[in-house]
């Protein structure tokens, strides 16, 4: 069963909901489907501060914030007082109320054990896992997840070490072009030909003139995070593939966003 998670939730306001009554709404993150950064939160501050930054961008008073009972929050900024008192009985100050709320993951969390991904056959020299010690050489399996101190340990510059050796599997042409593991044999014409229409046969580039479109990007299949903002997949070889960043834009955390869903669906093999 997928495990619960709690998370404080945001609403959106006006101004958000309804874009032409508020003309200085900037909703970059709306239209690129961010709505799960703006809304969930694992704070009741980080829950305010978001509310406030996101639906008064213009707004540079304090927000504060009082607990109403254990589980909710209100919410308010003197944006209105032209004294800037922390008056938070004042009817003339933005407010909100914000909530602490249970939800169940999203199905695909618990799908990951069915996954097999077009990387799920990297194995990582001995030298890329910080084994116990010269006497107990540790050979990591295929697909393991990869942890946080392997990027420290195995960066090169500023390129993480799992997101190297993916594009080595990908590889073209050295050292800027690669293939998108959507248009690799046997992926259904419906997943492919997303990305055929952006980037010409599925060929991504990290050239400096390159379509900043058809730049490679690692993409969890499994998202890391579901549309709660819930710890969802795992950051592993074998959940990961390599696409455009135009296609990894326009995919969503939730499970029932048909292309997400046809992904999962052709790595598990169904």
């Amino acid at each position: 069963m997928p495990r619960p998670c709690d998370k404080w939730v945001a609403p959106l306001t006006d101004c958000e909901t309804v874009p032409e009554s508020c003309p200085n709404s900037a909703l970059t993150y709306v239209q690129q489907d961010l709505r799960t950064e703006r809304i969930y939160y694992d704070t009741p501050e980080g829950a305010c501060e978001g509310w406030h930054t996101w639906g008064y961008p213009n707004d540079t008073h304090e927000v504060h914030e009082t607990m109403v009972g254990t589980d909710g929050v209100r919410c308010w900024s003197d944006s209105d007082d032209p004294e800037g008192l922390d008056d938070e009985e004042d009817d003339t100050d933005t407010v909100t109320v914000i909530y602490l709320d249970t939800f169940e993951l999203d199905s695909c969390c618990a799908e990951e054990e069915n996954i097999v991904g077009p990387h799920s056959t990297i194995t990582p020299d001995v030298w890329y896992y910080p084994h116990p010690g010269p006497s107990q050489p540790q050979l990591p399996d295929a697909g393991r997840p990869f942890t946080t101190l392997d990027r420290v340990i195995l960066g090169q510059g500023t390129k993480p070490a799992q997101i190297r050796r993916v594009r080595e599997e990908n590889l073209v042409s050295a050292p800027d072009l690669f293939y998108s593991d959507l248009v690799r044999p046997g992926v259904p014409t419906s997943i492919s030909e997303v990305e055929t229409e952006i980037c010409e046969d599925g060929i991504l580039s990290k050239a400096a003139n390159a379509d900043p479109d058809c730049a490679p990007e690692v993409d969890h299949i499994i998202p890391r995070v579901d549309s709660h903002g819930c710890p969802c997949g795992s950051n592993s070889f074998n959940n990961v593939q390599l696409i455009s960043h135009a296609v990894n834009n326009e995919l969503s955390n939730n499970c029932n966003d048909p292309l997400r869903r046809d992904m999962i669906d052709y790595y598990s093999g169904l």
